[in-house]
C-alpha cells in the first residue's frame, strides 16, 4: 500500500489510470455480469497479469543498456499498465520517473503484508495499546428532543482503563 506521503502528487494520474484500466475488466451487474470489455469486444479479457497497486518492482536492466559496473537492476514501485503493450509502468522514486517494462520481478508479498497492517490498524484503532492510560471521564450533552424519542438513561461509572 502506498501513503499520501510517499509519492508525489503527479501519480494521482496513474492511479486513476490503473483504476479505469482495472474497472474496465471487472464484471459489473448492469451488464448482466459482463465486463464493459467483453461488452465492447465481445471477448472475456484476461486478468491474471493484475497486480498490486504499490507493489515493489524489480525491473532487470539488460547487459546492452548497461555498463559492466552499473547495476543489473532497478528497484521501484508498480504503478500501472502501459497502454501500447504487453508492460507494467514503474516509478522509478530515486530518479523520479516512470520506466515501461516487461522485465519484472513483483514483491506481492510485501503488499499483502502492508495490506493486513493497515487493516488491523484501522480496525483495531492502533498497532500497540499505550502503556498508561488515564482515565477520562466524557461529559455529553444530547441535543433537545421531545421525551418520547429517548429514553432516560442514566450516566455509567468512569472505567478504570489502568488496569
Amino acid at each position: 500500500m502506498i501513503h499520501d506521503q510517499d509519492l508525489p502528487m503527479t501519480l494521482w494520474a496513474e492511479a486513476t489510470s490503473t483504476v479505469v484500466f482495472v474497472q474496465n475488466r471487472s464484471p459489473h451487474q448492469i451488464l448482466a455480469n459482463k465486463t464493459p470489455e467483453e461488452a465492447f469486444t465481445g471477448m472475456r479479457p484476461e486478468v491474471s497479469h493484475l497486480i498490486i497497486f504499490g507493489c515493489p518492482v524489480y525491473i532487470h536492466v539488460p547487459k546492452d543498456k548497461r555498463t559492466k559496473l552499473e547495476p543489473s537492476g532497478k528497484k521501484g514501485i508498480f504503478v500501472g499498465y502501459s497502454e501500447t503493450s504487453k508492460a507494467y509502468r514503474v516509478y522509478i522514486p530515486g530518479q523520479s520517473q516512470i520506466e515501461v517494462s516487461r522485465d519484472v520481478t513483483f514483491d506481492e508479498e510485501i503488499a499483502f503484508q502492508r495490506s493486513r497492517e493497515s487493516y488491523m490498524e484501522i480496525y483495531s484503532g492502533e498497532k500497540e495499546a499505550p502503556k498508561v492510560i488515564d482515565p477520562v471521564v466524557l461529559d455529553v450533552h444530547l441535543p433537545d428532543c421531545p421525551n418520547d424519542t429517548l429514553e432516560a438513561v442514566e450516566p455509567a461509572e468512569p472505567v478504570d482503563m489502568t488496569k
